[in-house]
């Protein structure tokens, strides 16, 4: 019994610790968590349309789209391509941002608008470090193989 323990042991850390095991969790958790927080953006554009706020609703749904697009690129191509799809996507949100907050006299709208970029940012920066993380420990693991 101990012996057999043992063996489940090993062959569960030999999976484990797998560069192509890690890849795939990590690119369903991003795939995942990509549906997710699209899900959330349509919900948030369902319940601006309510309020006749149509920048909103057209924010929300144009978001969600691309955050569906992300995941399907994920799911076809892999973590490369979420990283590659998400630093263009930063550094226009960034900017967005930028201009709101200073090129724009402040109202209710632009601090709403503000701060779902930084919430997206937010969902960005770390949907980014996951991706680079997996990548990097594959390549690190590969070249230790």
């Amino acid at each position: 019994m101990h012996f057999a323990a043992g063996c489940l042991v090993a062959a569960g850390r030999e999976r484990l610790g797998s560069p192509q095991f890690f890849l795939a969790a990590s690119r369903n958790v991003l795939i995942v968590c990509a549906m997710l927080w699209a899900a959330l953006n349509i919900r948030f554009a369902g319940r601006m349309s309510v309020s006749d706020a149509f920048a909103l609703e057209a924010y929300g749904y144009c978001t969600a789209l691309l955050f569906l697009i992300g995941a399907v690129a994920t799911a076809r191509f892999g973590v490369r391509a979420t990283i590659s799809l998400i630093a263009p996507l930063i550094l226009a949100l960034t900017a967005t941002a930028a201009f709101i907050r200073l090129g724009s006299a402040p109202t209710p709208t632009s601090h709403l608008y503000l701060a779902l970029i930084v919430e997206n940012l937010a969902v960005l920066v770390l949907a980014l470090i996951v991706a680079g993380a997996a990548a990097r420990f594959a390549t690190v693991r590969e070249g230790l193989n």
